[in-house]
């Protein structure tokens, strides 16, 4: 019989998994109109695995049974008829048949491997016109991606307070207003499309450096980021250079994964990673896919810069062997399209390895005064790791305690650890 502790655990990792994959479930049955009831049978679901499990135990088949489960409290919703608009690709027999098949009818609804075009679909209807484009991310990352307040806030730079209040603001739009949104996607704008990037952009991010927990890497979020911008790809109509610009650089990074992760107790960086074990095929498709982008003059997106930086990476043979200036100078471009604070943080660390400490030191000092960045982990880490670079240890010490207290992966914090000793 498992433990209770056992039993929360698999719960609450299981949450972490499909929360997202059933309310997308649930939100193409219901249309996103009727948010907020897709979003409580999903919750119903957990409580009733929980208080299930306690008494008899975990499944054989866990994930199986949660699917299963949450299909019948829909059943139940839709016997009750507690929604309003429905989804145009609802089978609308299902809200009227009295038949013994309308489970087997919703079966296509709840699939543990969702159709990727389904997902597609659910993240362009999110893009309506009446809410703001930071809205519909924030709405698609909690909603459809099962992100948590905390990974959505680190995410897009923002406190989670103002995550909380701009779901609640969002959803009470929905609701007041009424609105209704149309799946399939019946605009495929440019302006759609580029929401939609990034999106998957900041799911494979979260994947690729998980803000919380015990491992560094979350693999089901940068696989499903990478099928879902494979697919994009594959729809003709949606095809652009930032796209593939976009897969280019998750095919540098997830070629990277694996060595990432090898150590599994401790954090394995740039600097210490067997490039031997890098995956060669990713890194030459990524190349593929980057030189094939081809964007127009002066017409450079944040990804064709991003991707090339991680390619430049991908290429050295070492670490000591990188071409930083060449770094330095995409970083310099990256910044006047996307003058993020983060973005110049990261130009300050480039900077920093291309042998420019004291000037690095003097514009990082700058970035200091930003209350956000300021309150970020690796901002304060690599404060430390420029003012230990010069001896001047008591300083350094105090930024590495600042970033032991900024960040809830147990491997970063352990890695902080590790400088400061």
């Amino acid at each position: 019989m498992n433990t209770s502790s056992q039993i929360q655990n698999e719960v609450n990792q299981l949450y972490r998994n499909h929360f997202g994959k059933l309310v997308a479930s649930l939100t193409y049955l219901f249309n996103l109109s009727n948010l907020q009831v897709s979003e409580d049978i999903v919750q119903d679901t957990f409580i009733a695995a929980l208080e299930n499990w306690t008494k008899n135990g975990i499944p054989k088949e866990p994930v199986n049974w949660l699917y299963k489960v949450c299909k019948n409290k829909a059943l139940n919703v839709i016997k009750s008829k507690r929604f309003t608009h429905l989804s145009p690709l609802t089978d609308v027999s299902l809200f009227e048949s009295k038949n013994m098949d309308i489970g087997y009818k919703m079966d296509k609804y709840f699939q543990y491997e969702q159709p990727e075009d389904m997902q597609l679909q659910l993240l362009f209807s999110i893009c309506h016109p009446k809410i703001p484009q930071t809205s519909q991310i924030i709405l698609a990352l909690k909603t459809i991606c099962g992100f948590s307040r905390s990974e959505i806030a680190k995410g897009l730079g923002m406190n989670e307070e103002s995550v909380k209040k701009n779901l609640y603001r969002t959803k009470k739009k929905i609701a007041d207003e009424k609105l209704v949104f149309k799946i399939p996607y019946s605009t495929k704008s440019i302006e759609k499309i580029h929401t939609v990037e990034f999106i998957l952009y900041l799911m494979f991010n979260e994947g690729y450096k998980a803000s919380a927990g015990n491992s560094i890497v979350k693999y089901e979020f940068c696989l499903e980021a990478m099928k879902l911008t494979k697919s994009l790809l594959k729809e003709i109509d949606l095809k652009l250079d930032t796209t593939k610009a976009l897969f280019a650089l998750m095919l540098f990074n997830a070629s990277r994964i694996e060595e990432r992760n090898r150590l599994k107790n401790e954090l394995n960086n740039l600097e210490t990673q067997n490039r031997n074990n890098w995956d060669k095929e990713l890194i030459h498709l990524g190349i593929e896919y980057l030189n094939n982008s081809k964007p127009r003059k002066n017409l450079t997106s944040r990804f064709h810069l991003e991707a090339s930086i991680a390619s430049i990476h991908c290429k050295s043979k070492s670490f000591n062997e990188t071409n930083w200036l060449g770094i330095l100078r995409f970083y310099d471009s990256l910044v006047q399209i996307n003058p993020s604070a983060y973005t110049h943080l990261n130009r300050c660390i480039a900077m920093f390895y291309a042998h420019r400490a004291e000037q690095a030191l003097k514009e990082i000092e700058r970035l200091n005064l930003n209350k956000e960045l300021n309150s970020y982990y690796l901002f304060n880490c690599t404060m430390g790791k420029i003012y230990k670079s010069i001896e001047k240890y008591e300083i350094a010490a105090s930024f590495y305690k600042k970033a032991l207290n900024q960040t809830k992966n147990n491997l970063e914090r352990a890695y902080i650890r590790k400088q400061m000793n």
